[in-house]
């Protein structure tokens, strides 16, 4: 079981493994890809409206091979990718503008975090599962009701 890694929209998007998780990402600095601590089993987004209602939660298993995609604002991509066994996962930040991400670490209380500065909000999260090739929309801020949302939260556990 792995601590749940949570991808935010604040203002920027930003990545963090919650405690106690000891491995620190920090080659999302540098090489733009890491793996965080631990096996994870699932892929939950949960997205609010401007009163902090839950305008809904979507999840999926997640499984050896799963890919999914959180597509930010500016160009930004976050892609996931479960190992074939192990249940291992990797996180990758790349771009689709040809933007290179600018991620920055802050840290407090030994909780590391990374933001994305070049990076808005959430616009999209992309699910495929590689058993039967099904491709899933988990949110998508150009359609109702996930366009209400102002905060957005991938949470991988």
């Amino acid at each position: 079981m792995a601590d749940a890694v949570i991808v935010d929209d604040g203002g920027s998007t930003r990545i963090k493994q919650l405690p106690p998780a000891t491995k620190r990402m920090d080659d999302l600095l540098s090489d733009k890809s890491d793996s965080p601590e631990g096996t994870f089993s699932k892929i939950k987004v949960v997205f609010l409206d401007s009163e902090g209602a839950i305008l809904a939660t979507r999840e999926k298993p997640l499984d050896s091979d799963d890919t999914f995609l959180v597509a930010s604002a500016h160009g930004q991509v976050l892609s996931g990718e479960m190992s074939h066994v192990g249940k291992k996962l990797t996180l990758t930040l790349s771009s689709t503008n040809g933007a290179e991400p600018l991620v920055e670490a802050k840290q407090h209380k030994q909780q590391r975090r990374y933001i994305v500065s070049n990076a808005g909000a959430i616009e999209k999260v992309d699910f495929t599962e590689n058993a039967t090739g099904t491709e899933t929309n988990l949110f998508d801020n150009t359609k109702m009701p996930d366009k209400k949302s102002i905060y957005t939260m991938v949470i991988l556990t």
